[in-house]
């Protein structure tokens, strides 16, 4: 009785985490993984195979004994209790949004109805009980066939995963309100299937009584909680999961024994286009593919690409914020037979992943809320980065992307991602115009580059059309970029104040730091393989172009910086546009993403310089691949009309871990605009006949006319003389 008693009332009161560390060992041996596993309790998102790190929760006196037994390990949170104290927000203060804080159910729930009454086309709806009978709720959205099926916070203690699965859901939402074309191109192909706490009652448990808590509170007696990620069907039993209810990673009875996962396999189930499914965790920053139950990935289908889509997801992750998520098959980590992830691939066939958010290591699930959103944000980029690719609308325009164009150079250049594994075989570049699109020869510049030349399509300063891309790869396999639309384009006038192919010297000066020991810039045709993350062509196809240190095999920016500097360039005004390619590459070698690219403007001869951007940790591009960046001189720092105007690159190894490897080409700096005239009323380019009918067909009291060039409600004698004054201009 006294027993029953004692058990009873430990499932009642809180857990008391006070002077309890977090640990992460790192075992030496198979004996001292066992070893380790016997001490505290599992407090990480998986146990490794092998001797991979392990994060567990010690008592005063379990630290004491690792140290005795001579383990290795590193004190990552001295006192665990007062950590979860200290992460949650001061009572009675509220925060200025929903995203200060971690979230309790109650919140969650007003939150959605929030969301539901804020965005037109969402829905809210209930998929089920969970086994204290609280409802798991989903939001769908978006207008397309294909679902982007969303679970998160099947573990309980894994607060950050409906965080920022949530934030994520309203980023979109809010962006698609006012009007971002991709997000709305995305969700007009998409709908959205989102679960944000796939365990109400474990999340509620960690709430109130044991905040490192993790399965559902199915009641076992003396046990508690079943682990809902080891209770799926894709393997259900096999290693990684245990039969023991008293464990972390106890499997319940049977596959889908749980009614949470049961109605989530409901759920899924009658959706019959999925496009993907994601199951949100934490920590570890990971992107898994499957398989997790066994030691092979998928074969069948678009299997084989599943890890080269992760590796392309955690790619935008780095170009969030810097933070390196690691791409790999699930158990190449560990072994888990029963998970969501592997489920949705072998029993629906729907390309799927598993997600291990921040941190990498340290606080583990005791995030700070300030976390949230970067957290969030880097969510979101990689799931809609997988959502683009699997929709084979993944790309980008690189020339001629917005606003106006050059007639000193007529093509057009997009870059089309295709499949991992997959090569581009062929395209055609569309115009769009008043008779129908007009399909264009294009041309392979590499690296995924296609370029077509429209000259003498589009008329100086007529109206604003679009254009866009259609590929096929060599399974013929068909791309569409931008998946909706096309690219505004415009062309302007104006001349050519410098340009730089990379074909000649042409007076680029390269400065060097002291400290630098290899990778200074040269000029040449890319000589490397591509296997360090060196181009292996020049962006614009002329063939040469700038590259640190242009040389086949190991060799890459060492020790300091190098900088390329243009010669003095002059007549640069407000019409004056910069425009160049480049190239980083950050991302190999034994601590990557750590170093810098940075490109800069000077408007007076090099005296003091304007940063025009820095490509490094936080931003995509950081991975290799040639960029076009347009930008207009009047938008930098500093500017003023010069006659000495100055553009410099420079690429550094701030970090000595990392391969750094860098390329400049299609340097041009030119004058392009485009005064409209507002008297040229038909958009023809001039003000002529066509514009003077127009004008006195409306003579008279018109509101909101065209020809009321005063805006006095009423087209009169002073728009007519306005009209004839800039006749022919």
């Amino acid at each position: 009785m006294t027993h029953f008693l004692l058990v009873m009332l430990s499932q009642l009161l809180p857990v008391d985490y006070t002077n309890h560390a977090l640990v992460t060992f790192t075992p030496q041996s198979t004996l001292e993984a066992e070893r380790i596993r016997s001490l505290g309790r599992f407090a990480g998102c998986c146990e490794p195979r092998g001797l991979g790190p392990q994060h567990r929760v010690l008592t005063p006196a379990e630290l004491n004994l690792a140290t005795q037994m001579g383990l290795s390990f590193e004190v990552t949170t001295h006192n665990v209790g007062q950590a979860i104290h200290e992460a949650r927000a001061p009572q009675g203060v509220a925060g200025t949004s929903f995203f200060d804080d971690y979230r309790t159910n109650e919140e969650i729930d007003v939150y959605l109805d929030q969301l539901v009454a804020t965005y037109p086309g969402v829905t809210r709806s209930v998929a089920g009980e969970s086994i204290q009978g609280r409802p798991l709720h989903f939001l769908r959205f978006g207008s397309g066939s294909q679902t982007v099926a969303i679970t998160a916070g099947q573990h309980a203690r894994e607060w950050i995963n409906p965080a920022a699965t949530l934030w994520m859901v309203e980023d979109i939402l809010r962006r698609a309100n006012e009007g971002d074309r991709e997000i709305v191109d995305l969700l007009a192909r998409t709908n959205w299937l989102v679960v944000p706490i796939s365990n109400p009652d474990g999340y509620a448990y960690s709430h109130t009584s044991d905040r490192l808590w993790r399965k559902n509170r199915r009641n076992i007696f003396p046990d508690v909680g079943v682990d809902l990620n080891r209770n799926w069907g894709a393997g259900y039993g096999g290693p990684g999961s245990s039969s023991n209810p008293s464990d972390e990673t106890y499997r319940g009875l049977s596959a889908f024994s749980e009614p949470e996962t049961a109605a989530l396999r409901t759920l899924l189930e009658a959706e019959e286009n999925l496009l993907m499914c994601l199951d949100i965790h934490s920590f570890g920053q990971l992107v898994l593919s499957p398989y997790g139950y066994q030691d092979s990935e998928p074969t069948e289908g678009m299997g084989p690409m599943l890890s080269g889509l992760a590796f392309d997801a955690a790619l935008d992750m780095l170009g969030t914020h810097g933070s390196l998520y690691t791409p790999i098959p699930a158990h190449d980590l560990y072994l888990a037979s029963g998970i969501a992830s592997d489920w949705s691939w072998d029993d629906l066939g729907a390309p799927s992943w598993t997600f291990e958010l921040r941190p990498v290591g340290g606080v583990g699930f005791l995030l700070p809320p300030d976390q949230i959103v970067p957290t969030g944000e880097e969510l979101t980029e990689a799931v809609r980065s997988l959502a683009e690719r699997l929709l084979l609308g993944r790309g980008r325009p690189i020339a001629g992307p917005s606003g106006l164009t050059s007639q000193l150079d007529p093509r057009l250049v997009g870059v089309v991602e295709p499949l991992p594994g997959r090569t581009m075989q062929g395209a055609t570049l569309y115009v769009d115009a008043p008779a129908g699109p007009l399909g264009f020869v294009t041309e392979d510049l590499g690296d995924n580059r296609i370029a077509a030349n429209v000259a003498g399509v589009l008329s100086e300063c007529t109206a604003e059309t679009t254009w866009w891309l259609e590929a096929f790869d060599n399974e013929g396999t068909t791309y569409r970029i931008p998946l909706d639309g096309g690219y505004p384009i415009q062309q302007g006038s104006g001349g050519l104040l410098f340009s730089a192919d990379g074909e000649a010297p042409i007076g680029l000066e390269v400065i060097n730091s002291p400290d630098l020991s290899d990778g200074a810039w040269s000029r040449g045709v890319p000589a490397g393989a591509g296997d360090r993350g060196d181009p292996t062509s020049d962006a614009d196809g002329s063939g040469s172009c700038w590259l640190t240190d242009n040389v086949s095999g190991n060799s890459d920016v060492d020790g300091g910086s190098t900088t390329l500097r243009t010669p003095v360039v002059a007549g640069v005004d407000e019409n004056t546009r910069v425009t160049y390619s480049r190239w980083f590459h950050t991302v190999a070698g034994g601590n990557p993403g750590q170093d810098f690219f940075v490109v800069e403007a000077s408007f007076d001869g090099g005296q003091t310089w304007q940063q025009v951007e820095e490509v490094g940790p936080g931003n995509a591009d950081c991975g290799g691949g040639w960029h076009q960046v347009t930008v207009q001189a009047s938008d930098l720092d500093g500017f003023v009309p010069t006659d000495v105007f100055q553009l410099q690159f420079t690429a550094r190894d701030d970090n000595p871990g990392s391969v750094v490897e860098a390329a400049v080409d299609a340097i041009v700096i030119d004058q392009v605009s485009c005064n409209v005239l507002t008297e040229d009323i038909d958009g023809d380019g001039t003000v002529g006949f066509g514009d003077l009918v127009l004008l006195l067909s409306s003579f008279g009291a018109c509101d909101s006319c065209p020809a009321d060039f005063n805006g006095n409600g009423s087209v009169d004698f002073e728009d007519l003389v306005r009209l004839l004054s800039a006749w022919s201009a």
